[in-house]
């Protein structure tokens, strides 16, 4: 599944390896947020991480449960680990 993420500083991530065309193998913390929307990952940085997440790796979604106001973000909980990430400034 295709998730995004807004980050400022990609100093503040563990770069594992640089892949080709602006891709980055990166080392994200134990639990991680990510959202469907390019969007709205675009209001947390101006760096935008594209990433492919595995389902098996998806611990929370918002949509899961449409009676909580938790849904505005679109938001993704993501087991942590290494994820091969496209990386655009905007």
């Amino acid at each position: 599944m295709t998730l995004y993420r807004g980050v400022n500083d990609l100093s503040e991530h563990l770069v594992v390896k640089e892949l080709e065309n602006k891709r980055v193998c990166i080392e994200q913390n134990s639990l991680v947020s990510f959202t469907s929307d390019r969007d709205i990952a675009s209001q947390f940085g101006d760096y935008i991480l594209t990433s492919q997440i595995p389902y098996t790796k998806i611990v929370f979604f918002s949509e899961v449960l449409p009676n909580i106001r938790f849904n505005g973000e679109k938001e993704y909980l993501v087991l942590g680990g290494r994820y091969d990430s496209e990386v655009k400034y905007y």
